[in-house]
């Protein structure tokens, strides 16, 4: 035996002399514990218990508040009803949650304050975002003009009625179905050929212009948004992004003009004695038998 290892090395050279490599050990995977059973809810904070609300009720396009039955939602799902069918507790916080981060779009035909007279009282209270939806083509009856001027004045004075209804509405979205030639044909604004800074100029001038027509002023919570039909052409974005800036000057510039609007307090006194005076009947002249 001895005498077969120089052989063996001669014909195999140091292959036979090399070490043999210890197989490496492979690293223990972590395994997580699977928690087959239930788990108390409240035994968490509430900033948690909101955080597992917010993942289970959020959607990014919100949803559709209608009083057809027949109109079609964005979003179906039962998730949100089995969540709020749990106890009063989950109902009261989830609904909270719900109310804080999700937009509701009201869809209406005729008037605003019609549809949100039947919307349900408790999270009218709690109500922060909603979309409101306006088309150029589509003219109704209650819009000041058929123009986007009288469009843009609609938009003013629903915002307001919603906040009416929503005490704590903090943004209210106007999504504009509008194309650039109707600012063109209707309005006589063309954005062809000036830089952002005029294009703003303009749009705001134009604003102003109408402040003195219907005496409107845009809260502060009000944003547009605008859309076509099918796609949004790269003209739309630049106008909207133009009519954004636009619309925050006039916030501020409207603001600046009702500050400066001073109400004379004799005057309005003397005209509030005289239509007292006009609604109640003269009692001079009566005998009495």
């Amino acid at each position: 035996m001895a005498s077969a290892i120089p052989e063996l090395q001669a014909a195999f050279g140091t292959i036979l002399q090399l070490e043999k490599s210890k197989p490496k050990a492979l690293a223990p995977t972590e395994t997580y514990p699977k928690w087959m059973g239930s788990f108390r809810l409240f035994d968490f904070p509430r900033e948690l218990r909101d955080r597992i609300y917010q993942y289970a009720l959020y959607r990014p396009k919100g949803y559709v508040y209608s009083r057809s039955r027949s109109y079609p939602w964005k979003e179906r799902d039962e998730t949100h009803i089995n969540l709020y069918l749990t106890s009063r507790h989950v109902y009261a916080e989830a609904l909270e949650v719900f109310c804080r981060h999700n937009a509701l779009e009201i869809a209406y035909k005729t008037r605003l304050a019609g549809t949100l007279r039947l919307f349900p009282e408790r999270p009218a209270r709690l109500l922060q975002r909603v979309r409101l939806h306006y088309q150029q083509g589509s003219w109704r009856n209650e819009w000041p003009r058929t123009s986007p001027s009288g469009c843009f004045a609609q938009m003013m004075i629903e915002s307001r009625v919603a906040k009416s209804f929503f005490p704590l509405l903090r943004e209210c979205t106007a999504v504009w179905t509008v194309s650039t030639w109707a600012f063109e044909r209707e309005e006589h604004l063309n954005f062809s050929n000036i830089t952002h800074n005029d294009s703003v100029s303009l749009l705001l001038d134009w604003m102003q212009r109408y402040y003195y027509v219907d005496r409107l002023v845009p809260p502060s919570y009000l944003k547009v948004e605008m859309t076509q039909y099918y796609h949004v052409p790269p003209e739309i974005e630049a106008l909207e992004r133009t009519f954004a800036e636009a619309l925050e000057a006039f916030k501020v510039w409207g603001r600046e003009v009702e500050r400066e609007i001073v109400v004379d307090p004799e005057a309005e006194g003397r005209k509030w004695i005289e239509e007292a005076f006009a609604a109640t009947p003269s009692k001079r002249g009566k005998v009495r038998k």
